[in-house]
């Protein structure tokens, strides 16, 4: 009996081996002695049988064998497909990137304009940057009439007496400068500028520069003469001019700042400090009636830029002080360079709003 083994070479080869050890072991040519006398015939007949028997055994098992090695060859083919898609499918695999979430869109967020309030006012949202908005801070000539009357007063005193004097100064350049400059705010908001001109044509020119920078409502000459110095002769020219009295409420914004006298004190002395300028002398007097406020004088030295910017601080400050008087000049009354001036401040402290 053949045992008939599908699922590989290897099982049929043993299968061979074992049949090859059969045949050695038991030889059918050759029977036994005892056999020899009296059973000739049947030894044939045993001899014929089996060999029929081995024969047709033979070409059973090399159909067998046949059909294995077919069933072989075709499980090898299912191996090699097999292999293929795993390795196909282990690619897709790793070319797929991790770590990625799938979100699900979100409708369009949809705003509403604004819509106007009771009184014609809006909600002050905005629907483009989405977020609530208040409205913008009035500034200049729009800000000053949000003021009570009398606040109205002290802001327009401070602010167009400060402007006249810091744009008279911005007008002049060397060699031509002014040797002195006196403003009243008591007196109609007047103005008075005397400097040394070289020549016509620059006097011409000077006066053109404060008509155009100090924007007076009326400018003229008051007087001309001639000035002797080391350089040659030079004309000595005053003019005098009016302002306006909303002629420094450009750039106005906030309210007026209420301070007490010991805080006005204090404040000046700050502002002096760090405009790096010498406080040569400040002082406070008594009010001559009621509501006309406390007289205060202070006296400062230093340079050019820190002057202007003393003035320009005290504008921005908007302090409860009016102007009565302001004088500007040059330290140095020989060359009268504008390096370094000396300013002197009448002011009037006004408490009761």
């Amino acid at each position: 009996m053949v045992d008939i083994n599908l699922l590989g070479d290897d099982d049929a080869s043993e299968d061979r081996q074992g049949e090859e050890s059969y045949a050695k072991t038991v030889n059918l040519d050759e029977p036994s002695k005892a056999n020899e006398a009296g059973m000739a015939s049947f030894g044939r007949e045993t001899a014929g049988a089996s060999f029929q028997r081995d024969t047709l055994g033979s070409s059973f098992a090399r159909k067998s064998l046949e059909t294995q090695s077919e069933g072989s060859s075709r499980t090898k083919a299912y191996l090699i497909v097999l292999g293929l898609i795993l390795a196909a499918l282990t690619a897709v695999f790793f070319m797929i990137p991790r770590n990625q979430k799938t979100t699900t869109p979100r409708p369009p967020i949809q705003t509403l304009p604004d819509e106007p309030l009771a009184g014609g006012e809006t909600t002050g949202f905005d629907s483009a940057a989405g977020m609530t908005t208040s409205p913008p801070e009035p500034t200049g000539l729009e800000a000053f009439e949000m003021l009570a009357p009398r606040e109205r007063e002290v802001v327009a005193s401070t602010r167009t007496g400060m402007w006249a004097v810091m744009s008279l100064v911005r007008s002049f350049a060397a060699p031509n400068n002014f040797t002195l400059i006196t403003y009243h705010g008591d007196r109609n908001n007047r103005f008075l500028v005397e400097f040394l001109s070289s020549s016509p044509d620059a006097t011409s020119t000077l006066t053109s520069a404060i008509q155009a920078n100090v924007s007076p409502s009326d400018l003229k000459t008051v007087s001309e003469s001639e000035q002797p110095s080391s350089g040659g002769a030079l004309r000595k020219v005053l003019l005098a001019g009016t302002m306006d009295d909303r002629a420094g409420l450009a750039g106005f914004r906030g309210t007026l700042n209420r301070m007490s006298g010991e805080q006005v004190t204090a404040w000046l002395r700050e502002l002096a400090q760090r405009q790096g300028l010498s406080i040569k002398s400040m002082r406070t007097g008594q009010a001559e009636a009621a509501g006309a406020g406390t007289p205060m004088q202070i006296h400062l030295a230093g340079a050019n830029a820190g002057i202007q910017g003393f003035l320009q601080e005290f504008t921005d400050a908007n302090p409860n002080l009016t102007v009565a008087k302001i004088i500007l000049c040059p330290v140095d009354h020989k060359t009268f360079s504008d390096e370094n001036l000396d300013l002197v401040m009448n002011l009037n402290l006004v408490e009761m709003l």
